[in-house]
């Protein structure tokens, strides 16, 4: 990763511990409670030297436990110990047309569906994918590849087992690249990723690996050949394909063996005969422990434990690629950064025969990542929830870090920073030269508080060349009121928020430094997802009354916006598989919170959602009843149900058999057929005549 420009490096964020023991006395000098909490920029700052590096994560790393056992301490002050057994435990906040096959004839948004991406140009990592002539679907342990040799059918044509648990892939041209989860808890007998899982003593060192496996597929797809197997450390979050690049972003935090994030108080001190004091004094005790414990561990872990590592299995041997160089540089972190955990972005170049691979990293708290065809956003809290024990005045702010796409190259290019917490991807949005972003303020995650501040939703501008500087805001949206869903088009922005009924926000961005509101309307349930169309918006979203939610009611609306000032409700429809009258359980779709099973088709007007539910047979096990419905959703027209795709009869087989994903999972309409993707099997339906014209059994997620 590149840096266009370079912060002047300052000290990173700690606060001094005075504990001491008075020679002249028994009596131990009083615990140092104060916490030092400034802010200063969200500005990245790459590192000089490896010894400053680890300096700061060990730092960093001891100030978040110091304050977990001050959280500890308070508790156990204020507690009668009727709870207690032993010691406590607190753990840290542990549409658009995709590129057409160059050798198709059939083309995306023309002959068929895509996945529903959030940006034109940039494709969005998912558990199914197609070419429009092959559906490719990440099953269970394996890449599933069915043909479609014509509109219609549906053919088995290969099974290539993918190691871990596999969850997304991408395509690009005749590679698939699978990203997969490989968890310690239950790592199979191979020696080689035993020993990067493990320590020398047994403990784990990391909870999980991220494989990415990039296959290269027959013309056919009968057979699909590994070329490349790539092991990184922590956790899958998401990938994204612009032309032949790739990128996946994983997320790491280490847990450093032997620290102590407890108190080891006695039993004995909660005994009724125990006065206060000593109760305080033994507490007390147990605190200077620790902190000394902690200090002596801290000292001598190594830089190696806090960084993640890369992998590669050549031949049946992991080869470590370095993911640092000798100083560190190409790790870089906020100028008042706290904390421990790395983001890494692993870029792929699928470039002809040749594979490139470079890794970046930002150490960082758990992040957002929104991407344009040239931009990169990560969107990150400026401090965990730990960071405002001691400090209830301030809020919840977010660090925007843009990154420039050139190819398989990531420059970064500044960084801003926005009060308040992000819903997920929808609330980012980059458009020429200015980030856009939605917020909600007020006081989030902190257990301890008894207060904390209402929510309220703001909509931020920024830009910059070599920063991101905040141009114009909206402010005031919704007090009291949850955020929760977001869609930015080139010139207005749409927000729901709910509290009891639905307020549907317009609007206006045409002007960067002076975003205004547009309109407002109020309506029961909610929306979790905004599908622009034209002048309307399509949303999906949970039912309700004036008096709260109905969760187990899927709702469809068309919003009429053609006067942004005064936006109407044109249509909703409920969806719902099944009456509870007849034993039916709450029914749910995917969709209401995963964009990807939400399929839109313009040809035809026509929406697919998902929709399950379950319900007790008369034998004691479960029944369910598992559908893709089919919804006219077309401008000025009243949506209406069209059709329903059953898939019950794959998962009715075994009725005592629970299944993870019950949902048909995702949809793609090609020509004048419906393709259904559940775990356990793909259907092919006519629209025409709603007649059944293919299936294929899967072998689902249970079976591995």
């Amino acid at each position: 990763m590149k840096h266009s420009h370079r912060s002047h490096r300052l000290a990173t964020l700690t606060a001094t511990v005075v504990v001491a023991v008075s020679a002249c006395s028994d009596a131990p000098s009083p615990i140092d409670t104060t916490v030092d909490r400034t802010r200063r920029s969200a500005a990245l700052r790459s590192y000089d030297s490896c010894d400053a590096l680890a300096a700061d994560l060990r730092d960093n790393t001891a100030e978040r436990v110091r304050t977990q056992l001050l959280q500890q301490r308070e508790m156990l002050r204020d507690s009668d110990g009727g709870w207690f057994r032993g010691g406590l435990e607190v753990d840290g906040a542990p549409e658009a047309a995709a590129d057409a096959d160059a050798n198709s004839g059939r083309q995306e948004g023309v002959d068929f569906s895509g996945t529903n991406n959030q940006e034109q140009g940039v494709d969005e990592a998912d558990l199914v994918k197609t070419d429009g002539y092959f559906i490719y679907t990440v099953n269970g342990d394996r890449l599933e590849i069915l043909g479609v040799p014509e509109f219609g059918a549906l053919t088995a044509v290969s099974s290539t087992r993918i190691e871990g648990y596999p969850s997304q892939l991408l395509l690009s041209g005749d590679r698939a690249v699978v990203f997969s989860s490989i968890y310690a808890y239950d790592a199979s007998g191979d020696d080689l990723l035993n020993s990067i899982l493990f320590n020398d003593d047994g403990s784990i060192h990391g909870q999980s690996l991220t494989k990415v496996t990039v296959l290269s597929l027959s013309a056919d797809r009968t057979s699909a050949t590994v070329e490349r197997e790539l092991y990184l450390e922590g956790y899958l979050m998401t990938g994204r394909r612009v032309g032949d690049v790739v990128r996946v972003a994983n997320y790491a935090s280490f847990d450093v063996p032997n620290l102590r994030t407890w108190l080891d108080v006695p039993y004995e001190i909660w005994d009724a005969v125990f006065p206060e004091s000593r109760r305080h004094a033994a507490i007390d005790e147990a605190f200077t422990d620790a902190m000394e414990h902690n200090a002596r561990v801290l000292a001598s872990t190594r830089l190696e434990h806090f960084i993640p590592r890369l992998f590669e299995r050549h031949n049946g041997v992991l080869v470590e690629a370095t993911l640092r160089d000798e100083a560190c540089s190409n790790v870089s972190i906020p100028e008042d950064g706290v904390a421990a955990g790395f983001t890494s972005l692993l870029t792929l170049g699928l470039f002809g025969d040749g594979i490139t691979v470079e890794a970046d990293h930002v150490v960082t708290n758990y992040p957002i990542l929104y991407s344009a065809t040239d931009t990169l956003l990560l969107a990150e809290p400026a401090q965990d929830w730990w960071w405002f024990w001691g400090n209830e005045e301030l809020d919840e702010a977010t660090n925007i870090h843009r990154f420039a796409l050139d190819g398989a190259t990531t420059t970064y290019t500044g960084s801003g920073r926005v009060d308040g917490t992000l819903l997920g991807q929808f609330a980012l949005d980059a458009h020429d030269g200015v980030v856009r972003v939605a917020a909600t303020r007020g006081q989030w995650n902190r257990w301890w508080s008894t207060d904390p501040q209402p929510p309220v939703t703001q909509l931020v501008t920024l830009a910059g060349d070599t920063s991101l500087e905040v141009q114009g805001s909206v402010d005031g949206i919704a007090p009291n009121e949850r955020l929760w869903s977001v869609r930015f088009t080139d010139t207005e922005a749409y927000l729901v928020t709910f509290q009891n009924t639905d307020p549907l926000w317009t609007i206006d961005l045409s002007d960067v430094k002076n975003p205004r509101i547009l309109g407002q309307l109020h309506v029961p349930g909610v929306s979790t997802y905004i599908h622009p169309l034209g002048d309307h918006l399509l949303t999906i979203g949970l039912g309700g009354t004036d008096e709260g939610l109905d969760w187990g009611t899927t709702q469809l609306s068309m919003f009429n916006i053609a006067d942004r000032t005064q936006p109407t409700l044109e249509s909703s429809l409920q969806l719902s598989a099944g009456s509870a009258q007849d034993g039916w359980q709450y029914s749910s779709s995917e969709a209401t919170y995963e964009h990807k099973a939400f399929t839109y088709w313009g040809p035809l007007a026509q929406v697919a959602v998902p929709l399950s539910t379950w319900r007790w047979d008369e034998n004691g096990g479960y029944e369910y009843r598992t559908e893709l419905i089919l919804a006219h959703a077309e401008e000025g027209q009243a949506l209406s149900i069209d059709a329903r795709i059953d898939h019950s009869s794959f998962f009715n087989g075994a009725r005592d058999e629970w299944y993870d994903y019950r949902d048909v999972r995702r949809s793609i309409f090609m020509g004048d057929f419906i393709y259904a993707i559940s775990d356990k099997g793909v259907s092919c339906t006519r629209l025409s005549d709603l007649q059944l014209t293919a299936s294929v059994p899967l072998r689902g997620s249970n079976d591995r």
